[in-house]
């Protein structure tokens, strides 16, 4: 297993957290493979980055520019979302992983 992967540079302190907390939980688990993993992991954190600045300047803002700004933040958790089951990483994705087949439609009594 080679050493972990730093986060881009340019990640604020909270997005850097967030990077080496999901890329050592991928390696814990075994599921971290640094040729695939790391171009995703990062889309995931700049997303998730982008997005909470967005959601913040969108709250100073007012009327369509607001609305404007809304809309990019949102754009930006659903790309969050997508690299994040790219991962494995969303509460979906890891009870479909833990989860055998067929057990999901009795825990929801189908």
């Amino acid at each position: 297993m080679k050493q972990r992967q730093n986060a881009p540079t340019d990640f604020d302190a909270a997005t850097r957290e967030l990077w080496h907390a999901i890329q050592a939980q991928l390696r814990i688990d075994g599921r971290w493979h640094d040729d695939l993993d790391g171009a995703t992991l990062e889309r995931y954190c700049r997303a998730t980055m982008v997005g909470r600045g967005l959601h913040d300047q969108a709250t100073k803002l007012e009327g369509d520019r607001r609305l404007k700004v809304t809309a990019l933040a949102l754009q930006a958790d659903r790309e969050a979302g997508q690299a994040g089951r790219d991962l494995s990483i969303t509460p979906a994705a890891r009870f479909r992983r833990n989860t055998p087949p067929g057990a999901a439609r009795e825990f929801i009594g189908a």
